[in-house]
């Protein structure tokens, strides 16, 4: 669907016509694929995918490294 929609400039119109043509129906209700449905899942994903995808810059501030020697006799 990704690849219709930004490779194709295919609308979620014409991409749920061309999933019914090849047979592909709804998981729950077993009927065809409604372009409203391809718009949530399409906005799903790209918020998904710029989730994963960012990036966060590094900072360590502040450190402090002790060295702690115990010891017990039994």
């Amino acid at each position: 669907m990704k690849f219709l929609k930004e490779e194709r400039n295919i609308s979620f119109k014409g991409i749920s016509l061309i999933l019914d043509q090849k047979n592909y129906k709804t998981i729950r209700t077993n009927k065809i694929i409604k372009p409203n449905n391809l718009d949530s899942t399409y906005r799903k994903g790209k918020v998904r995918e710029n989730r994963i995808n960012r990036d966060f810059e590094s900072q360590i501030e502040d450190f402090e490294f002790k060295i702690l020697s115990f010891c017990i006799f039994v």
